[in-house]
């Protein structure tokens, strides 16, 4: 996959009346319903600029899975369209433990298990916050405040309004101050689904939009 660097502008969102956005909870249901019917299996590979760990991902009956191949490591991710639960074990033998920090970085990478989960998603306090224009495609905005244990004290989350898929989520320091960005670079259809093929998490320097650090999921799908 081609590494791509965080050089993103974007136009401010334009406000829009709340009826113009679809309910999240119906947008939910709909998501899960295609979660659901998936079946796939992929190679991918989560990896920084110092390093690459390699993993097949395994999706069927709305349950996610993350398995590591250099690693001691599987996640797995089961959902709806009320809550992700997230689990891991060191290996296949072994049985499952919830993982009880949401917040706790993937192998000391940008990516938390909070973000893998995709939590902020299911944030009920997520409100309508205007339109946006992002890589070529119009976008739903939603904002809202940490309704608990959280990373982030406030969110921002684009959706798309074509596809009716994430592409953006921005978090928020409790000054107002962003420090994360997780955008989707590419994704492919696979019937039904958009399955993102690459994904970037900067986390950024205080005060700015520029990163500090960047950390990249490659799912390679077969066309």
């Amino acid at each position: 996959m081609a590494t791509f660097a965080l050089a993103v502008a974007f136009a401010p969102a334009q406000a829009a009346p709340a009826s113009n956005h679809p309910d999240l909870d119906q947008l939910r249901v709909q998501m899960w319903k295609k979660m659901r019917r998936a079946d796939y299996n992929y190679a991918g590979v989560l990896r920084t600029k110092e390093k690459r760990y390699p993993f097949t991902l395994d999706a069927k009956g709305g349950e996610v899975m993350y398995t590591f191949t250099d690693k001691p490591l599987q996640i797995k991710v089961v959902g709806d369209e009320h809550e992700a639960k997230v689990s891991t074990r060191s290996a296949a033998s072994e049985a499952w433990h919830p993982v009880s920090d949401l917040t706790k970085p993937i192998l000391g990478t940008d990516l938390t298990y909070e973000d893998l989960a995709l939590a902020v998603a299911y944030w009920k306090t997520l409100a309508p916050a205007g339109t946006d224009s992002f890589k070529d495609r119009e976008t739903w905005v939603y904002e809202g405040n940490s309704p608990g244990k959280s990373q982030y004290a406030k969110a921002k989350l684009w959706i798309t309004e074509k596809e009716k898929g994430i592409i953006k989520i921005d978090g928020y320091d409790s000054g107002g101050v962003i420090f994360k960005r997780l955008e989707v670079n590419d994704a492919t259809p696979v019937k039904g689904n958009h399955i993102p093929t690459e994904l970037v998490i900067s986390t950024f320097k205080p005060g700015t939009e520029k990163s500090k650090s960047q950390t990249w999921i490659d799912i390679k799908v077969e066309s």
